[in-house]
């Protein structure tokens, strides 16, 4: 039989919270631009769950044939927060002697209407196979980086012959440019309009910019950040501020929205320090808050509950 594997493998801990210390340590292998110190950066370094289903050779048939099972292991990977990203980029601009870096949006892709939303958003709207459509607000950004001392500012009007606009754009000796970051949110839901679909598409595109630019991409998270991974897993964006509401004791979902009453309860978890068992459970079960249906709403949140204040909920 495979032995139990527990502990740091690679860039991930496998069945093992990393403390403090392990996770500070670790981190400091992962190499910064010169000038920068990693200490600045560790309180934005947040610890995302995941469950993982392996194969692996549990031995061999009289036969010679490999004998292979399943098994589950709960991952801890690091990813850092958009707002580490963000000081990160100021702070490598602030130590630069000959180039700067400049965060710059895009055009709107072709075709696609403004609709008179601000800069670097754009409205796009996806069909499923019956035609019905979602509309999606989405921000471009990209990070283009300069020679110092060679940089001019213009105004440049773009757009189409019913729909002109101005954009001020960054001129200059060309050091580097990366690819795009880009992200789509959609508007509405199943229950209402979001609110905060500009936010999360603006953030969204402005950390993942930053991470194809190489800005505190860390190894084994790719360039998405905390924030793209709890909205994600359905556990609301990755600050400790998201933690406001307390900790008593679970009712009834006497809110008719279920998917705001789930994210009450996530808040409650993230306070309580029972939100990871939670994210893993719901990661398990393939269970997203942007998908996922009315009934699957209702069963996380009985599951939720039941963390929370296991004499009391029902069993989800």
């Amino acid at each position: 039989m495979p032995q139990p594997r527990s502990g740091r493998i690679g860039n991930r801990w496998e069945n093992h919270r990393p403390t403090g210390e392990e996770l500070a340590e670790w981190f400091k292998t992962v190499p910064l631009h010169k000038g920068l110190k990693h200490e600045d950066y560790i309180g934005g370094i947040t610890l995302i769950p995941q469950m993982v289903k392996e194969k692996e050779v549990s031995g061999f048939n009289q036969q010679g044939q490999p004998l292979i099972v399943e098994k589950s292991s709960l991952v801890y990977t690091p990813y850092p927060s958009v707002a580490a990203r963000i000081k990160y980029f100021q702070d490598y601009n602030a130590v630069q002697e000959d180039v700067v870096a400049i965060l710059q949006v895009d055009p709107p892709p072709g075709g696609v209407d403004t609709y008179g939303l601000p800069e670097g958003f754009f409205k796009y709207v996806a069909a499923n196979a019956s035609g019905q459509g979602t509309n999606f607000i989405g921000y471009s950004t990209r990070v283009r980086v300069y020679r110092k001392g060679t940089i001019k500012f213009a105004d440049v009007r773009q757009g189409k012959a019913n729909e002109v606009y101005v954009r001020r754009v960054a001129e200059g000796e060309l050091v580097a440019e990366y690819a795009a970051g880009t992200k789509i949110t959609a508007v509405s839901g199943r229950y209402g309009v979001d609110e905060n679909a500009p936010m999360k598409a603006q953030t969204g595109a402005v950390g993942r910019a930053l991470g194809m630019a190489g800005f505190l991409t860390l190894p084994g998270s790719t360039v998405a950040t905390a924030d793209d991974m709890h909205e994600f897993l359905g556990g609301g964006p990755a600050t400790p501020e998201a933690a406001a509401l307390p900790s008593a004791a679970v009712s009834p979902p006497a809110d008719p929205d279920p998917e705001r009453h789930l994210l009450n309860l996530t808040a409650r978890l993230r306070e309580a320090g029972k939100l990871e068992e939670f994210q893993a459970w719901c990661t398990e079960r393939k269970i997203t808050m942007a998908d996922a249906t009315r009934g699957e709403l209702v069963t996380a949140i009985k599951k939720a509950e039941k963390i929370l204040m296991p004499e009391k909920a029902l069993d989800a």
